[in-house]
């Protein structure tokens, strides 16, 4: 009789009962995998949901820290199932949740470009054209670029919607200033910064001919000499001024740089 019971209980076991010890270690498998997926699955939020701007690319940074509550609660679990081996989720939780918390408090320590759109007013001499009343203003400064030889670059970035776009593009078209991608001369692409090589998709541009068929519109000002769209020769230090304008993204981009010939 015995020997049946036990027959019994072993069967039921085999049909589908989970103890108790296993059960706390399929939450900790579970919750493992969970932890390890979170950091692609946060950047295919930010990439998917919240069109990720190379531009501002820290803008959306706060998910990594709404989503780095998934580690911790792997780490909270595997404590309390630390007799379970619970120790390799309090590890695993512990790694993610660095890599989740490192990009997370960069968009605290003010990662966010985001600036004014009033900033723009600054450069209305040097863009000569009718500013449109609203939009999307970043800024940002950089040491210099690997594509020109420049240093200590100023960028603002503005982007444009609806009714305004139209009315900035149509001001670009009017103004001699401005000069379509594809007319371009060759001596005046190397005045390009990295930022404005750049397609609708976030690609590089990486030689003259991809960048005269992206099609959109320049301007170089060089304000040393205060010139439009001319080659500078002489050895010394010009400040230099590039304004792009991509209408597919409805981006306007203004670098402002010292640009040296030795």
């Amino acid at each position: 009789m015995f020997a049946k019971s036990s027959h019994k209980k072993y069967l039921v076991m085999k049909e589908g009962k989970v103890t108790s010890k296993e059960l706390k270690k399929i939450v900790l498998i579970i919750v493992g995998i969970m932890s390890i997926c979170m950091p692609f699955f946060t950047l295919g939020i930010i990439v998917k949901v919240f069109n990720y701007d190379f531009n501002n690319p820290l803008e959306h940074f706060w998910v990594f820290l709404v989503t780095s509550i998934i580690p911790l609660i792997t780490i909270i679990i595997g404590i309390i199932f630390r007799k379970e081996k619970g120790i390799v989720d309090i590890i695993v939780g512990s790694i993610v949740m660095v890599l989740l918390l490192l990009p997370g408090l960069s968009w605290l320590a003010g990662g966010d470009r985001t600036v004014e759109y009033e900033k723009i007013y600054e450069y209305k001499d040097i863009l000569d054209i009718e500013l449109p009343s609203e939009g999307k203003t970043l800024y940002n400064e950089y040491d210099g670029d690997y594509y020109t030889e420049a240093k200590g670059i100023k960028v603002i970035d503005v982007y444009y919607e609806g009714e305004y776009s139209d009315e900035i593009l149509n001001n670009i078209k009017k103004n001699d200033k401005y000069i379509e991608s594809n007319k371009i001369d060759a001596k005046l692409i190397q005045y390009l910064p990295v930022l404005q090589r750049i397609d609708d998709k976030g690609a590089l541009l990486p030689d003259d001919d991809s960048v005269r068929n992206y099609l959109c519109y320049y301007m170089i000002y060089n304000k040393t000499n205060d010139l439009y769209n001319e080659e500078v020769k002489k050895k010394g230090e010009y400040e230099m001024y590039v304004v792009r304008y991509d209408h597919k993204t409805d981006h306007l981009s203004i670098s402002n740089y010292i640009y040296v010939i030795e």
